[in-house]
């Protein structure tokens, strides 16, 4: 028989909410290291990413449609410290990294970063999707936070698989936060990067 507090966290989970509501149903990092990039060589494009990429790990958890999803190390459990954590994130990805790293004139920081460095330094991508007009890949991991309206992923209503369920759907990771990676396909280079808290 469950607890109050194990009935609780199971509500939670599958439930929706008009505010974000801490879930605190998010498994800490794994004992093991999961990071194959050797830190210690690190230029200093690399070092500066790698101070917000190296937090992100893999949930070792089963998923429907086989996702690999992903949380964020320290992130706090007060609402408003939590908040700004997040913030912290967004900030960075979509105004710091890549306005005076990526866009930079002086900068050569974009010959720093391909998908192998992504994939050594975080894992395989929840999603990678194939822009054929634009030329373009893109790596989406989806990371479950703490605070969120829903369920991450949101794969199954009641119990029942939600539908249409087809890897990759967006909807699947609505109430997900997204850290997303843009490269070209003719040079295997970053073109674009930026990180969504969850919905």
């Amino acid at each position: 028989m469950l607890t109050a507090d194990e009935n609780l966290l199971i509500s939670n989970r599958d439930t929706i909410s008009h505010h974000n509501t801490d879930r605190n149903d998010v498994p800490p990092p794994p004992l093991t290291p999961w990071s194959t990039l050797d830190t210690t060589k690190l230029n200093f494009c690399e070092r500066e990413l790698w101070w917000y990429i190296g937090n992100i790990y893999p949930i070792d958890e089963e998923y429907d449609n086989g996702y690999q999803m992903y949380g964020l190390k320290g992130e706090p459990a007060d609402e408003f410290g939590n908040r700004q954590f997040i913030s912290d994130y967004i900030r960075f990805f979509t105004r710091t990294f890549w306005q005076q790293y990526l866009l930079s004139k002086t900068s050569s920081c974009r010959e720093n970063f391909d998908t192998t460095f992504f994939q050594q330094a975080i894992g395989e991508p929840t999603c990678k999707v194939l822009n054929k007009r634009d030329n373009q890949v893109t790596y989406f991991y989806n990371l479950k936070l703490r605070y969120r309206h829903g369920p991450c992923p949101y794969t199954r209503v009641k119990g029942v698989e939600y539908a249409p369920n087809f890897t990759c759907y967006a909807l699947h990771f609505q109430y997900c936060a997204m850290f997303r990676v843009i490269f070209s396909q003719e040079d295997g280079k970053l073109d674009y990067i930026d990180f969504a808290g969850s919905g």
